[in-house]
């Protein structure tokens, strides 16, 4: 083999870099167009060493293809790609929709009810309950064979180019999981006060016994680019009526989430205005690459006062650091490492990880919750460094004050002015920016005048002071009142 295609290869890979360069053309051929749409892996690979690439070894295309687990015939009868009768029964069984099926509920308890939370665990109880289904309700099913026919099929992956035949994974079927009420928050670029009457309505339904959990999700804003989750709120008719409808969506999404889970699939940005929502389901939020929340100070925010409750539950000094950095974005890192995310999971493999968290959530209760912490848990990987973490203790011990005392942004970066690291420096920047200044001194007042509230007087707070600065008010003590 020469330097080149060597170069190409991955431990294990006996193919050559010529080699895997024909084969990958294989698998770009329109199979529909050559008429052979029906056909068995046999004929495509005669069709393909004859027609597409004289030449090509026929016997080393169909090793390649069992290689990496696309040989379709690898379970028939030699080269007529036609399957067994045991590859037909299984393929049925993988098919068979569980998530719809009467009765199948009542199973899900045994799955989640074990010490074992990992991902393959959880999987093969799963696979157990439903070949255990299968075989009482369908037809009959050796669960033991059928192991040992998956584990015969399993794909091996030690090809390099393996990310040009995978296949991006199917969009998910939310209509499948009856038990769970999907709450869709739409296309639209913003949240008319509309849009969040529809959206209360919907999560008014989910409080029903129909329901077991609840899904908040924006489908097609994630197909979106960029990917946007919670899109602002629409204040073109006042940023009273605004806040005030999304304040009875996050008091709707509250009272839900004492009742049940709610799991939110933010796979997108979520607007600062609209955190307050994500903040209201004090439920599981999993996240994703996309994920990110720009609460900066010194990106003149047209609602800079929404969500404070939310935010000053944060803890001590932590609020007050991200309410006050000039050019924050909060994404899955340090929404983990604030503790307000069950998961964070891939982009690419949200469809598959949401479709067994929503397995999960079909749980009756009074196992439901446990379910889907357990099936969050599993599905969690490592969302990257938290840039709040590095600097944690330092900022907690110069921001921690400002939540009893009324100092403002001037005083603190006066405090901070010697400190030589980034974090400080970025703060000692607002005070030199006024429209920052101001945002930052409004948010200090708001978190300490909400942290004394219950959450209906500190939602009603945020409507007012919201509408006030919208009006052009900027002294925190008129915005808040008393001596904030």
């Amino acid at each position: 083999m020469d330097d080149d295609s060597a170069a190409e290869q991955v431990a294990g890979c006996g193919f050559t870099g010529e080699e895997l360069r024909c084969f990958h053309r294989y698998c770009g051929v329109d199979w529909a167009a050559a008429g052979l749409a029906g056909a068995g892996a046999g004929e495509r690979i005669r069709h393909f060493v004859a027609a597409v690439e004289p030449g090509a070894d026929a016997e080393r295309l169909r090793a390649w293809l069992r290689t990496v687990g696309l040989d379709g015939d690898g379970d028939g009868d030699g080269d007529s790609g036609q399957p067994t009768e045991a590859a037909q029964l299984y393929e049925r069984f993988e098919r068979f929709d569980f998530a719809g099926a009467p009765g199948f509920e009542d199973l899900l308890p045994g799955v989640y009810a074990s010490d074992d939370a990992s991902r393959a665990g959880i999987a093969e109880r799963m696979d157990r309950a439903k070949a255990a289904f299968y075989a009482r309700h369908v037809e009959p099913l050796d669960y033991a064979a059928y192991c040992a026919f998956r584990a015969a099929r399993a794909p091996a992956p030690v090809c390099p180019f393996q990310h040009l035949w995978a296949a991006d994974a199917a969009p998910l079927d939310l209509a499948r999981f009856g038990r769970v009420r999907t709450i869709d928050v739409g296309a639209a670029a913003c949240l008319t006060p509309a849009a969040l009457g529809r959206l209360c309505a919907a999560v008014r339904e989910a409080r029903s016994d129909r329901y077991h959990a609840a899904a908040l999700v924006n489908a097609a804003g994630a197909a979106a680019e960029p990917a946007v989750f919670l899109p602002p709120l629409d204040c073109s008719a006042g940023a009273g009526p605004a806040l005030a409808a999304a304040a009875r969506l996050q008091a709707e999404l509250r009272l839900l989430a004492h009742a049940k889970p709610v799991v939110a699939f933010a796979d997108g940005a979520v607007a600062a205005g609209a955190a307050g929502i994500l903040f209201a389901g004090a439920a599981p939020v999993v996240t994703t690459e996309r994920f990110a929340v720009d609460v900066a100070a010194g990106s003149a925010p047209p609602l800079p006062l929404a969500a404070l409750h939310g935010w000053a539950q944060l803890g001590r000094g932590v609020a007050e650091y991200a309410l006050c950095h000039p050019d924050l974005v909060l994404r899955s890192a340090e929404w983990a490492a604030l503790g307000l995310a069950a998961a964070a999971v891939a982009h690419r493999e949200l469809p598959a990880a949401a479709a067994r968290i929503l397995q999960a959530a079909s749980c009756p209760p009074p196992h439901t919750r446990a379910a889907v912490r357990m099936a969050c848990a599993a599905e969690a990987a490592y969302p990257g460094p938290s840039r709040l973490q590095t600097w944690r203790a330092e900022i907690e011990q110069h921001f921690a004050p400002l939540a009893d005392e009324g100092r403002g942004v001037a005083a603190l970066a006066e405090a901070l002015a010697g400190i030589d690291q980034p974090w400080a420096q970025q703060c000692v920047a607002v005070a030199a920016d006024d429209a920052a200044c101001s945002v930052a001194d409004a948010r200090l007042a708001g978190l300490r005048a909400v942290r004394q509230l219950e959450y209906s007087q500190a939602l009603a707070l945020e409507i007012t002071a919201g509408a006030a600065w919208a009006a052009g008010e900027r002294d925190p003590a008129v915005l808040f009142g008393g001596d904030a």
